[in-house]
């Protein structure tokens, strides 16, 4: 039996001439799909690159069966030190995203210490002062003049703090060109040498009595020597009608007087 064409039904073409077929995208639409729904939707990447212009590059494409696959690569626009992150696209042939992941975020490079601190300046250098030595053959002189007794006068204690400076080594590389400067500024200061624990540091009094900061010590004399002065020296150049509380800081070579004098 003849077929009859009338009843035949018209099937529409899948395929285009040259063999493509007609509904599907190309890799390069799907390419281009991927950047635009990618800068259109900047809340994937997370606050900290949400709503910011990005820079996006297509890092690699495939054309599968069913699906194309794409990846980019995005990172802040502007001056950026590091690496970018990567995410994957996944479109089907139809254009529609079936899902997308971030791969790897953006790296950021840490700067160097010695381009994130600002140079330090260092005290000139004080010139050597000639030592000036008396000729052997000088006739003799009087006996030298006693030194006398330095009575140091009461401070208050809201000015007590100001009277103390620490310096810390070898956590801080500035305190030793500090503590230097402070004892050409303060040639009659007391230094305080501490060595314990993990913080040796340098512990500098002014001439004035430090009162208060140590109120469990109140009343209590503590002299630290130093290879250069004695202990009897300590005790008259701090010579005053009250006690004096110790900075809470610690010292060597204590000397302790619970009595005035």
């Amino acid at each position: 039996m003849a077929e009859n064409p009338e009843n035949k039904e018209a099937k529409p073409d899948l395929f285009s001439p040259s063999g493509e077929a007609l509904g599907y995208i190309s890799l390069e639409q799907a390419r281009v799909l991927a950047i635009r729904h990618a800068r259109d939707n900047t809340d994937f990447y997370g606050p900290r690159y949400s709503g910011i212009n990005l820079v996006l590059e297509v890092i690699s494409q495939e054309d599968g069966e069913e699906y194309y696959d794409i990846r980019l690569s995005f990172r802040p626009a502007g001056r950026f030190r590091g690496e970018p992150g990567v995410e994957q696209f996944v479109i089907d042939k139809l254009g529609n995203i079936e899902y997308r992941q971030m791969l790897d975020e953006p790296t950021e490079l840490d700067l160097p210490e010695t381009e994130q601190e600002s140079p330090v300046s260092q005290p000139p250098p004080t010139p050597p002062q000639p030592t000036v030595t008396a000729p052997t053959d000088a006739p003799a002189t009087g006996p030298e003049p006693a030194t006398p007794t330095i009575t140091l006068p009461l401070t208050p204690d809201s000015q007590a703090s100001t009277m103390c400076q620490t310096f810390y080594r070898p956590t801080d590389p500035r305190a030793e060109q500090q503590f230097r400067a402070w004892m050409r500024e303060n040639p009659q200061g007391y230094v305080f040498n501490h060595f314990g624990g993990t913080n040796p540091r340098y512990n500098c009094l002014h001439r004035l009595p430090c009162r208060g900061l140590n109120r469990a010590n109140a009343g209590v004399r503590k002299i630290c020597c130093t290879s250069r002065t004695s202990v009897e020296q300590r005790i008259a150049e701090l010579r005053d009608p009250g006690g004096w509380g110790e900075c809470g800081l610690g010292c060597c070579g204590q000397y302790t007087s619970s009595t005035p004098g």
